[in-house]
């Protein structure tokens, strides 16, 4: 699967600051983000991830059910993780 970076301008108004919207080979446009942060208190790694299928103008795209087409994963890491795997 491949995509584009279409102009971002049709979206601005219903895309976060962290978002930006790609164009799949099949016509779909899709919001991504990718947010690095750091735990307090532990200095552990966290990376978040989320994707969710806009509509021409930045809006999610709703399935069937009326439910926002999203999906979206995380992952915290630790010192021995990254020393073991060598990055996050």
């Amino acid at each position: 699967m491949s995509y584009t970076k279409p102009d971002q301008t049709p979206y601005a108004a219903h895309i976060s600051p962290s978002e930006f919207v790609v164009r799949l080979d099949t016509g779909d446009d899709v919001a991504i983000s990718a947010v690095m942060s750091v735990e307090p208190n532990t200095g552990n790694a966290n990376c978040a991830v989320a994707a969710r299928v806009v509509n021409a103008d930045g809006t999610s795209r709703l399935d069937a059910m009326g439910q926002p087409i999203e999906s979206g994963w995380s992952h915290t890491t630790n010192p021995t993780e990254l020393a073991t795997v060598g990055s996050v």
